[in-house]
């Protein structure tokens, strides 16, 4: 049955019977085409169709260039108006997405008739097999499942074949080919995830085979009799085989999304045991993209994929997490919560049934009731964070139950502590600035504990852990530097000396010392004391790696981690060997370990100026967030750097859209988060050359910058950076040079001489020297900053080529005419182009080289006299040079 809908977004409908599209009620009068794209979005919503795709479903055979899909999605958009624009994403150069709410309602059905396939007839283009009998048909009809027999009498291995002739389904069915290869790989899928051993794609019937392993869960335990006559034990044995399956799918980056007894296979172990097999990968998502290239798989069917609602008839709809529902996309936490389900029900016996209301009342053990609680709650911060967890607490029933006693006592120690450090609290109201610079560290180390080792640890010690943590901050942070005691100590210096005291007090507990040296290391790295950040995150990712390993996902985040100060410092090359280290050899899928991949690898880029590079990375953290636990802070960062990208890549639009999307309100932010906030709309206006309205805004938040954090911050420094950037591009190049002394002195103080700040501040500064007609101390410093951009960053960098391009300018100005063409030799066009628009840098390069050709041998005077005019009006240096010389040629005339 092929279904239409109406959907409903914003204030938008669209029908897809009448092909309308509506605004607040009133139909749009808009083209065809850009109505054509946003039903493939719609229909696909939350999965990315690729350009060639829209090309193929939108243009079909018709000619067209890329332009065409590019004026029809601004035309989309147009119609859909600023307030719903937003819901047509863009992913450069790959394709286009719906991303939002969107609430899809069924509107009519066309008959297809029955079956495509007929038994008793060989498999389409096979003469070796004989369809036997249906196993399924979905609602559409547009995919049917056959059991096949095979025609040899000595083979007596029967087949299954998946059957579509419809292009969507065979999406799904490459989906699954590509799925099935990289679960394939691994020890640990091998044998509990169904194989697909051939396909054909190229005429329909398309499909893809694989052995018959057995039936599935659903009708083993209906027609077998399976769970009604196993113990309790023996059916959680069972299930937490199923878990352990989709678990290792998960640490490989693979999420179901539609985990149900039919797509469970029961099969036989050699000696007798039951072997669980997951199956029907179709509808699954990878986490990690770029694994299939990695893996050395053709990446078929993941650029697309039929993402509908599942259907009642396979008994899907009970399964599916309420966060999809309401218009959010799969995540880890939903297959946790299909899990719970199918756990319910396999300890009840009961597949059929979903979960009543008084499900709590017909389980006599509170601890399964609370483990299947906490992976089926609605609220995803309180639902079990991974399969993995799970798992844990079921294999730690005994355990838990013995220690109940224990358990409790401990609680009640943590609630006592807890409640003395909130008495601590109200009398010290110091400690909200504090929080400025330890949110990310100190004020999570007892979540990051608990949330690191949930795995590995019983449920009593991490009361105990977090109470010890807890007296560990109040005696080594929080009391040390108590404003309101005699001899207070500076917030850095307590820090530091926690630091060495970790040691001598959790030497012993290798895994609490290096959470609290993680902690600590974040910590530093808000201060921007690098050094300390750098030498607590080793301290991290050693304890981590003897505890669990290097290929841990503890170990990894923390080392990903330790990339961030790395960067800042100028340690570019460890940086890199780290997240090179990690692409190669991390085959897990935590969000959180890719999460700091995408911050830290983004970062890189930035320093090198490949904006449009590191926009993507911060999209793909972006994505991440919601399964991957962030201090608000940390959260807004995110959207600020993202919005900087942008900027960069003059997508001012996206720039104030990711602004505006913070989730956050405004008015909880502090002063010093809401000046950044402020700052980068200020920086949007600069970009787009409004300095008069810059100039005020930009004002005030370093005001307010230097205010809250101090005439040294990090965020001072960025905001007196882009004042010097205004009166620069404003043509006030004086009031730009105390910004620009006090961006470099603040950035060498603060960051080191050789780091990427200090670095690019010092090339601003130089300058701004020949700017002002200091042209000998200009050379003189942009000689020093070409030579630490190649030592300390990249020869590739932006900044790089266009210092060298301004020191040509300035040994021309001197009349240093053999050294100007040297340097001006070196400059590479396509990265003078990154930091400057491409016909400027082209006019600029064109006009210095023959302005040099002709102080030198009296050549190039065409090119001179056909691009002067192009010139002129600029009031820069570079014109005045041009005038220089026309002057002089007169003269001789």
């Amino acid at each position: 049955m092929e279904s239409t809908y109406r959907f409903r977004f914003g204030n938008i409908e669209f029908d897809q019977d009448k092909f309308e599209l509506s605004v607040d009620g009133s139909v749009i009068d808009i083209e065809k085409r850009p109505l054509e794209i946003l039903c493939v979005l719609l229909l696909h919503a939350g999965e990315v169709v690729s350009k060639d795709t829209l090309f193929d479903l939108v243009w079909g055979d018709d000619q067209t260039g890329d332009g065409a899909l590019t004026n029809a999605v601004s035309r989309l958009r147009s119609a859909l108006g600023k307030d719903n624009a937003g819901y047509i994403v863009t992913r450069p150069r790959v394709g286009y997405l719906f991303s939002g709410k969107l609430e899809r309602v069924a509107l009519s059905t066309s008959d297809t008739a029955g079956a495509l396939l007929v038994a008793d007839q060989p498999v389409p283009g096979r003469t070796d097999f004989i369809l036997e009998s249906l196993l399924s048909v979905s609602d559409r009809s547009t995919r049917e499942v056959w059991l096949a027999r095979p025609v040899s009498r000595e083979n007596k291995n029967k087949h299954v074949f998946k059957f579509t002739f419809s292009g969507d389904v065979l999406r799904q069915l490459k989906r699954e080919l590509t799925l099935s290869a990289i679960l394939q790989q691994s020890p640990s899928t091998q044998a509990s995830v169904a194989a697909v051993c051939g396909h054909q794609f190229e005429t329909p019937p398309f499909y893809i085979e694989s052995h018959y392993l057995g039936p599935d869960l659903l009708n083993w335990a209906r027609d077998q009799g399976g769970l009604a006559s196993m113990t309790r034990d023996e059916r959680l044995a069972l299930f937490l085989q199923i878990a352990e399956t989709v678990s290792s799918a998960h640490k490989l980056g693979v999420l179901h999304k539609d985990l149900k007894p039919a797509n469970i296979l029961i099969s036989r172990k050699p000696d007798g045991s039951l072997n669980p097999v997951l199956a029907d990968f179709g509808s699954s998502h990878l986490l990690a993209p770029d694994l299939p290239d990695d893996l050395g798989i053709v990446p078929l069917g993941l650029t697309l994929t039929l993402d509908e609602l599942p259907n009642s008839r396979s008994g899907s709809l009970m399964y599916l997490a309420p966060e999809i529902w309401s218009g959010q996309n799969h995540s880890v936490q939903s297959d946790v919560y299909a899990l719970g389900i199918l756990l319910f029900q396999i300890l009840r016996g009961d597949l059929a049934s979903a979960l009543p209301a008084d499900w709590a009342e017909q389980l006599d053990d509170e601890f399964l009731t609370e483990d299947i609680h906490k992976a089926t709650t609605t609220c995803l911060d309180e639902r079990l964070q991974s399969v993995a967890e799970l798992i844990d607490r079921l294999n730690r029933l005994q355990e838990r139950k013995a220690l109940k006693v224990e358990q409790e006592h401990q609680q009640r120690l943590l609630l006592e502590q807890q409640s003395a450090l909130d008495r601590n609290r109200a009398r010290r109201p110091w400690l909200a600035a504090a929080a400025v610079f330890l949110i990310t560290g100190l004020a999570t180390t007892s979540w990051m504990y608990q949330r690191a080792h949930s795995a590995q640890k019983t449920a009593e010690q991490h009361a105990l852990t977090a109470t010890t943590l807890n007296h560990f901050w109040q005696q080594e942070i929080i009391d040390s530097a108590d404003p309101f005691k005699k001899d207070a100590t500076p917030l850095i210096d307590v820090l530091k000396t926690a630091s060495l005291e970790v040691e001598g007090q959790f030497g012993h507990q290798p895994d609490i010392a290096a959470s609290i040296h993680q902690s600590l290391g974040r910590a530093f790295l808000g201060l921007t004391d690098y050094p300390q950040s750098i030498e607590n995150l080793t301290k991290a990712y050693e304890g981590y790696t003897q505890v669990y390993g290097s290929d841990s996902s503890e170990a990894w985040t923390a080392r990903l981690i330790l990339s961030l100060p790395l960067i800042q410092a100028g340690n570019l090359e460890e940086a890199t060997t780290i997240l090179d280290d990690f692409r190669a050899q991390y085959t897990a899928g935590s969000p959180q370990a890719w999460y700091f991949y995408y911050i830290a690898r983004s970062s890189l880029l930035e320093n090198t100026q490949h904006w449009q590079k590191a926009a993507e990375l911060l999209e793909q953290a972006l994505a991440l967030v919601a399964d991957v636990d962030l201090t608000r802070e940390e959260i807004v960062k995110l959207h600020i750097r993202l919005s900087a990208q942008y900027t960069n890549i003059d997508r001012h639009e996206d720039a104030e859209r990711i602004l505006d999307q913070i989730p956050i309100p405004e008015d909880s932010l502090s002063v010093a988060l809401r000046a950044m906030v402020n700052l980068e709309r200020g920086n949007i206006l600069l970009d787009l050359e409004d300095y008069a309205i810059a100039e005020p805004v930009l004002l005030a938040q370093y005001a307010r910058l230097k205010a809250s954090l101090g005439e040294h911050g990090y965020l001072t420094l960025k905001a007196a950076s882009y004042l010097s950037t205004l009166y620069i591009w404003w043509n006030r190049k004086p009031e730009a040079m105390p910004y620009a002394e006090e961006t470099y002195r603040i950035a060498e103080a603060n960051l080191g001489p050789h780091s990427p700040g200090a670095i690019t501040s010092k090339a601003q500064y130089g300058l701004l020297l020949y700017y002002t007609g200091k042209n000998q101390q200009a050379i003189e410093v942009l000689s020093d900053v070409s030579e630490d951009f190649v030592q300390h960053i990249s020869a590739d960098s932006a900044y790089l080529h266009m210092t060298y391009y301004y020191l040509a300018e300035a040994l021309t100005a001197e009349e240093r005419y053999p050294e100007a063409q040297t340097v001006l030799s070196k400059v590479k066009p396509d990265r003078l182009a990154a930091a400057m628009s491409a016909t400027d840098a082209e006019l600029r390069l064109t006009l210095l080289s023959a302005l040099n050709h002709w102080f030198t041998d009296g050549s190039q005077r065409d090119v001179i006299e056909s691009r002067r005019a192009d010139i002129q009006g600029c009031e820069c240096e570079l014109e005045k040079l041009t005038n220089r010389l026309v002057a002089m040629i007169a003269e001789d005339s």
